[in-house]
This record gives C-alpha cells, sequence and structure tokens, in this order.
C-alpha cells in the first residue's frame, strides 16, 4: 500500500509538473468563472424609467428587488389576476412590449410570474402570449394547477418516451409537491443551472487533455518495456496511474462545479436555496429544492467525469496514438450535447454520456426505465449506468496495458 501511495504521489508529479495541463487547467478555470459573469456585462436597451439604457448589472439588480418583493407570496389566482392587471398597462402601440413605459412601470415585476404559468395555459399550436395573460379569466387563473397537471401529462402522453405507466409513475410524484408554489427570488440557482452545460463540457474536455495520453504517452516514449519489466510493472504501476487519473478527475469535478456555484451565489446571492424547483421548472414534478439541484448536479458530474476518465483511459491503454484518445474523447463530448436525432434510442442513449449528465436540463428530465419491474428514475440510472461501465473500463485499461505485447 505504502508503495502505490508513493507511486501515485509521483504520478501526481508528473501531472503537475506538466505545464500545458497546468495553463490548460488555468485558462479553462478562468472560462468558467468568467461565463458566470456574462449576463451583467454590457448595457440593456430595456427604458429605466425615462432612461434611454441601464447596464446589465443594473438590470439584475432591478430586478432582483422587483422578485423580492413577492418571497414567501403564494402562486395563486389572485396574484395571476393581479398580475393580469398589471400587464393591462401595457402600451397596445409599442412595437415592443417589454421597452414600453408601461411594462417598465408597471408589468415588469411581474414578469416572472407570466414566466411561470404561460406553458400551462398553451394550447396545441398556440402559445399564451401577452394578450391572453391580459384577458384571463379568474376562473382560469384560480385553475392554474389543475392546467399545469393536464398540460404536462399530455406532454408526456405525446411523447413517445413514456409509457401509460410511466406518466402515472411521473404524476404520482407531484402528490408531494408544495401547493400553491410559494414564490421566491432565485437567480443565482437559475444561472448556474443554465451554465451546467457550459461548466461540464469545459471540465470534460480538461480531463481528456489531461488523461487521453496517460498510457499512450509511455507507448510513444518507448518506456512501456521498462515499466512492464520492472519489479511493479504489471501491477502496483499501472494501479497508481488509474487510482490518479480518478483521484485528479474527481478533484477537478469539485473545482468546477463549485466553482461555478459559488460564483453565481456572490453574483446573485443565495437567495432560494430552499425554494421549491418548480419556480425554475414549473411542470416537474421532483419534490426537491434549488439547493437539492445543485447538489444532484454536483453528483451527477461526478459520475460523468468517473465515466468521462474511464473512457480516456481505456482509449489510451489501446492505442500508441495520442492523438486518437483526445478525438474520440472530443467527439463523445459533442454528442453529449447534440439534441436534434429523432430516434428514440438516440434519445435515451444521449443521455448517459457525460456531457449530458451534468447538464442540468437533461438530468432533470423525468424519463423513467423499467429494470426487472423496478421504476428507476433518469438521474438514477445514468449514475448506475457511469458506475459499471466506468468500473469494466477500468479493468479494460488494467487488462490492456498489462498484457501489452512490447515493440
Amino acid at each position: 500500500m505504502n508503495n502505490l501511495g508513493s507511486l501515485v504521489g509521483f504520478e501526481f508529479k508528473k501531472i503537475l509538473h506538466n505545464k500545458s495541463v497546468i495553463i490548460s487547467i488555468v485558462i479553462a478555470f478562468i472560462i468558467t468563472v468568467f461565463s458566470c459573469f456574462t449576463m451583467i456585462i454590457g448595457s440593456n436597451r430595456q427604458s429605466n424609467y425615462g432612461s434611454d439604457t441601464m447596464s446589465n448589472y443594473d438590470a439584475m439588480l432591478l430586478d432582483k428587488s422587483y422578485e423580492k418583493e413577492f418571497d414567501g407570496r403564494l402562486l395563486d389566482g389572485e396574484l395571476i389576476m393581479e398580475a393580469s392587471r398589471a400587464y393591462q398597462k401595457i402600451d397596445e402601440n409599442a412595437a415592443k412590449y417589454t421597452e414600453s413605459e408601461g411594462y417598465q412601470k408597471y408589468a415588469r415585476k411581474y414578469s416572472g410570474i407570466y414566466g411561470l404559468i404561460d406553458a400551462a395555459f398553451a394550447q396545441p399550436g398556440k402559445a399564451f402570449n401577452v394578450n391572453d395573460f391580459q384577458a384571463i379569466s379568474e376562473e382560469t387563473a384560480n385553475n392554474y394547477y389543475a392546467f399545469r397537471e393536464s398540460q404536462y401529462r399530455t406532454n408526456l402522453a405525446n411523447n413517445g418516451l413514456w409509457s401509460s405507466s410511466d406518466i402515472e409513475k411521473v404524476m404520482e410524484m407531484d402528490e408531494h409537491v408544495q401547493k400553491p408554489f410559494v414564490l421566491s427570488y432565485k437567480d443565482g440557482y437559475q444561472r448556474f443551472f443554465v451554465l451546467s452545460m457550459t461548466t461540464i463540457a469545459i471540465l470534460l474536455l480538461v480531463i481528456s487533455f489531461c488523461f487521453s495520453p496517460i498510457f499512450s504517452n509511455e507507448y510513444t516514449k518507448k518506456t512501456d518495456a521498462l515499466i512492464l519489466s520492472s519489479k511493479n510493472g504489471k501491477g502496483t504501476f499501472i494501479h497508481a496511474k488509474i487510482v490518479t487519473s480518478l483521484l485528479f478527475s474527481f478533484s477537478l469535478t469539485l473545482l468546477f462545479i463549485l466553482s461555478a456555484y459559488f460564483v453565481c451565489m456572490g453574483i446573485y446571492g443565495f437567495d432560494g436555496t430552499f425554494a421549491q424547483l418548480q419556480l425554475l421548472i414549473p411542470a416537474i414534478t421532483y419534490d426537491f429544492t434549488m439547493l437539492d439541484a445543485a447538489v444532484l448536479i454536483l453528483v451527477t458530474s461526478i459520475f460523468a467525469a468517473f465515466l468521462h476518465t474511464s473512457i480516456c483511459l481505456f482509449i489510451s491503454s489501446s492505442s500508441k496514438n495520442i492523438i486518437i484518445p483526445m478525438a474520440v474523447s472530443v467527439v463523445l463530448i459533442a454528442a453529449g450535447m447534440f439534441n436534434g436525432i429523432d430516434n428514440n434510442f438516440f434519445i435515451k442513449l444521449r443521455y448517459f454520456l457525460p456531457s449530458a449528465m451534468g447538464n442540468f436540463a437533461d438530468i432533470t428530465t423525468q424519463l423513467v426505465f423499467n429494470v426487472f419491474g423496478i421504476q428507476i428514475m433518469l438521474y438514477q440510472a445514468v449514475c448506475i449506468v457511469a458506475a459499471v461501465v466506468g468500473g469494466l473500463l477500468l479493468l479494460l485499461s488494467y487488462r490492456n496495458f498489462k498484457n501489452h505485447q512490447v515493440g
């Protein structure tokens, strides 16, 4: 064990003494942090009570003050009608209603209410627009949660990814969801979740750069013969490379995900930590808070990094060409972000790729998998599969390098 520890330390030093690796991590970290600031940089064309423009940072502070006025209020028929009356004051002749004086003075503070309810009241082929909101009846407003449930059930039924039993499983969860929703400011979490796709993609690219050459380098530099002929070459040395890769990958995941989280919270505030996830995705039936969802992203990202690292090690152990492991891993990252294939099998398969596993929009999709009569939700399934497949790939990586024929 002490020998393994020494070799792991040696492998860590090799990684940390590689200037290109350190530079790539630093650049990726800067990009990750900078992306958290992009929405508050620059100016906003929306009028600020007669002023032509305002900075995006000031616009964020203004909207934050508006949203915090509703902290603790219930999203019920009374509030929906209150918001509708405010929207009725929007100037009818405005070229763009969000830049009109009526919107800025009266309706802007209720824009979050409109954003929460519009999908539930949409009709087939017709969105629920501002004019519809202005004309909403009190009866319709009071039945918002019935419309929400019906709309979500219909959307799932019209999608071939859900069976009738899957739909019932998803809708049963709604019984545990707090209704009416309790409003809270939550833009820090919203920004963190929106950036999750960028963050996981950057993280996986760094992992690819760090670990794609880990075995291929030994082949290229002709050090494989020396390693395999040494006392610990066919055992502890290979274990050390694998352990080092996993520990370093885990550390990178914590660095990038937690940095994105705390920077977003630093900019927008920790408000909404215990608010329900429905304030971001009204239709969803998970009984999660914002903090629950953030922890879920961290956990699935850890499993995504584990799987991606395993893939890199496996390809590296199978190839003498350093470029091949890097190229394949980059293709896999891109494939997980591509959502344009209209085939149920490939749609489901994509969710199990590492870059989809760390993306909030993907991992909160309420897909249900039936395994031996047990219904498993998507976020559970991807972690299980990543653990199993990743473990198998690590075993194969060990076997490939150990049985490598030195030439």
